[in-house]
């Protein structure tokens, strides 16, 4: 005994399916051509001129050990304390409870 799932048709394709296959042949090829083929417009833009002040900062040379040992930087105060290392969890977390 055979089980019939689905009918053969005769006539070949139906126009929808014709559609349906060109709209995703479409949407393929055009997501091709902006991936692969189109050039991205880049937006162009000038500085500023508030921003010309900028390649006098970039030619500083700051020298750590030198704030360090400023008298500025002495004169600051450290309100928090540091954290005191504490112990957590169990030897070996991998004994059970």
């Amino acid at each position: 005994m055979a089980i019939i799932i689905e009918e053969e048709r005769e006539g070949g394709t139906s126009l929808i399916t014709i559609v349906i296959w060109i709209v995703i042949l479409g949407v393929v090829g055009a997501a091709a051509y902006y991936l692969f083929f189109k050039n991205p417009d880049f937006i162009s833009f000038s500085t500023p001129p508030s921003f010309q002040n900028t390649e006098a900062l970039a030619k500083i040379d700051l020298n750590p050990e030198k704030v360090v040992r400023s008298p500025e930087f002495q004169a600051l105060k450290q309100y928090t304390s540091l954290p005191q290392p504490s112990k957590l969890g169990r030897k070996n977390p991998f004994l059970g409870f």
